[in-house]
């Protein structure tokens, strides 16, 4: 299938927001029920931040900038580093996250993951595009919302 060459087409990751499931809302809910946490520190990717993902979007759309775009916050980070920012997020122990490896876990995932899921920012960063900010800025501003 071939893509229209005036089309515009966004490939993000790893997305988390007020809404919806997702991995900030699971690791707080992991650290209110367990004194621990094991997270993977060998699959890294870039933490994209629902708010930040849409008015990126709205922008590339309203100023129709055709081709592939990869739209994430800013930070390659690993499972069990992003676990452990969101507990510092929150005022909690980051220690309390302890690394495992993917091939460690017990059960196995049901699914295989990829080891590196990050995804370039080039087109943007290219087009002279404002990157959307580091991870850690909107992870904060999630983790007050959620535990107001």
């Amino acid at each position: 299938m071939e893509i229209d060459p005036a089309s515009a087409v966004m490939r993000t990751s790893w997305v988390c927001g007020r809404y919806g499931a997702n991995m900030v809302k699971t690791i707080l809910r992991l650290a209110a029920e367990h004194p621990t946490l094991r997270f993977v520190d060998d699959q890294i990717g870039h933490p994209s931040f629902a708010d930040d993902l849409a008015r990126m979007i709205r922008r590339l759309v309203v100023d129709r900038r055709p081709g592939v775009h990869h739209v994430t916050n800013q930070g390659v980070v690993s499972w069990f580093e992003f676990a452990r920012a969101v507990l510092e997020a929150a005022g909690d122990d980051p220690a309390r996250v302890e690394p495992v490896a993917t091939a460690d876990l017990h059960p196995p995932r049901p699914a295989p993951r990829p080891a590196n899921s990050v995804l370039d920012n080039a087109a943007l960063r290219l087009g002279g595009v404002d990157l959307l900010p580091d991870f850690h800025e909107p992870l904060g501003r999630l983790v007050r919302e959620l535990t107001a």
